[in-house]
């Protein structure tokens, strides 16, 4: 199990990787089961997407830069349907394993 207390250190106070830990552990798993996740969505320390963003003048392809300028701005933000303004939406955890 991974220690609390390291992830403090790291942020110096309670994180959604700590919320994420403690709903795992109430799970209360049969031990050697290891859950393999993915958290997507935004920070709720600094508000800031937790995965990274992609700027659309990376694409070379003028056509396909306009469409996705269409879709997304200047800037791709992968937050898997989050919502930072919306209280309990702030992020997802993918079970994949």
């Amino acid at each position: 199990r991974r220690s609390l207390k390291r992830n403090r250190r790291f942020y110096s106070r309670i994180t959604f990787r700590d919320e994420i830990h403690e709903q795992l552990k109430a799970l209360q798993l049969p031990q050697g089961i290891t859950l393999y996740y993915e958290i997507v969505g935004w920070n709720t320390l600094n508000g800031k997407p937790i995965m990274g963003t992609i700027s659309i003048e990376k694409v070379e392809d003028k056509k396909i830069r306009k469409e996705l300028e269409k879709l997304y701005g200047e800037e791709i933000i992968f937050s898997y349907g989050c919502d930072p303004t919306k209280e309990n939406n702030y992020y997802r955890v993918f079970v994949y394993r």
